[in-house]
C-alpha cells in the first residue's frame, strides 16, 4: 500500500483544523446526505472481548464524494487504572478510487467533535426557538465538548451540569467559566445536584 502521501493527525491537531462552526456544518451537511440516502453507513460491528472489554468496526462511505473510511473504537474498562483513556479509537481514511490509505486520526477528538456538532444540529432543528438553558449530564470529554460547541453556535444563558461524581463535574464548571470569561461569553454554568433538578430546568438536555 502506497503511504508516502499519508497524513496523521492527533487530537491536538484535529482541534486546531477543525472549529465548531465547520463541524456543525459538516454534521448537517452528512446528515443530510444520509437521510437522501447517498451514504452508506451500516450498522457497527462489535466484538465482544474478555473481562467487559469491547472493539468495534464503524464504516461508512460517501457515493457523492471522496469520502471512504471506518472508525476503530475499543473500550477497556481498566484502562484508567493503567493510567490510559478508557476508550481508545482511530479513525482511518482511503481514497474511494483507489483503497489508499490517505489519513489517521486519532479518535478521542474526532469523536467528541462530531457528537457535540451532532447535538447542535439536532438542537436547531428540533428545539423551540428562544430556548437558553443547556443541560449537560456528564462531565467527561464529551460533556465539555458539548459544552463548547453551544456555546460557540447556540449562546444559551445557562449550561448545567449533572455528573454521578460531582467533583468532576465541578472542575469541569471550573474550567468552563474560565474559558467562557476569557472568550467574552456571557454563559452562567452550574452544578446541579441531581439529574432531576437539571432535566426539571432544562431547555434543551
Amino acid at each position: 500500500m502506497t503511504t508516502a502521501n499519508l497524513v496523521v493527525l492527533s487530537d491536538r491537531q484535529l482541534h486546531r483544523l477543525c472549529d465548531w462552526a465547520t463541524a456543525c456544518d459538516a454534521s448537517d451537511e452528512a446528515f443530510r446526505r444520509y437521510s437522501a440516502r447517498e451514504v452508506l453507513s451500516p450498522d457497527r460491528i462489535r466484538l465482544p472481548l474478555a473481562d467487559g472489554r469491547r472493539f468495534a468496526l464503524m464504516p461508512s462511505a460517501d457515493l457523492g464524494s471522496d469520502a471512504l473510511g471506518v472508525k476503530l473504537v475499543g473500550y477497556y474498562p481498566d484502562n484508567p487504572s493503567l493510567g490510559h483513556a478508557r476508550v481508545t479509537g482511530v479513525y482511518a481514511l482511503f481514497d474511494p478510487g483507489t483503497g489508499i490509505l490517505r489519513a489517521l486520526m486519532e479518535g478521542s477528538a474526532l469523536t467528541n467533535l462530531r457528537t457535540a456538532a451532532g447535538a447542535v444540529v439536532a438542537a436547531r432543528a428540533l428545539a423551540r426557538s428562544g430556548w437558553r438553558r443547556l443541560g449537560i449530564i456528564g462531565s467527561g470529554g464529551l460533556a465539555g465538548a458539548s459544552a463548547r460547541a453551544f456555546a460557540s453556535q447556540c449562546a444559551p444563558e445557562v449550561i448545567d451540569l449533572y455528573s454521578r461524581t460531582a467533583a468532576n463535574a465541578g472542575t469541569l464548571a471550573t474550567r468552563l467559566r474560565a474559558e467562557f470569561d476569557a472568550i467574552g461569553a456571557s454563559i452562567d454554568v452550574r452544578v446541579r445536584a441531581t439529574p432531576e433538578d437539571l432535566v426539571r430546568d432544562a431547555d434543551v438536555i
